[in-house]
């Protein structure tokens, strides 16, 4: 975290969550997809004098898939991972 100019501690961020995706059906080559996942964030600070918090998140995915041939295709995806 950061105050003003003055840096307090690195703080590494832990997301577990479990959700699933859903995909469209249609008859082109380019395939979309979309997922809801919630679970759990764990704010761990590498200072000692602050304590790790855990809370709610959610994350919401989306993207498209196709392929190019055989079992070779691409993917693009994009996830906003939201602690509540």
């Amino acid at each position: 975290g950061v105050v003003g100019n003055r840096k307090l501690t690195d703080l590494d961020v832990h997301y577990l969550l479990l959700g699933n995706i859903y995909e469209f059906p249609t008859d082109r080559p380019v395939q979309p997809f979309a997922g809801v996942q919630p679970g759990l964030v764990i704010f761990d600070p590498r200072n000692t004098r602050f304590g790790p918090q855990t809370k709610f998140a959610v994350g919401v995915t989306a993207g498209l898939r196709g392929k190019i041939s055989g079992p070779l295709g691409w993917k693009l995806q994009a996830m906003l991972l939201m602690p509540i």
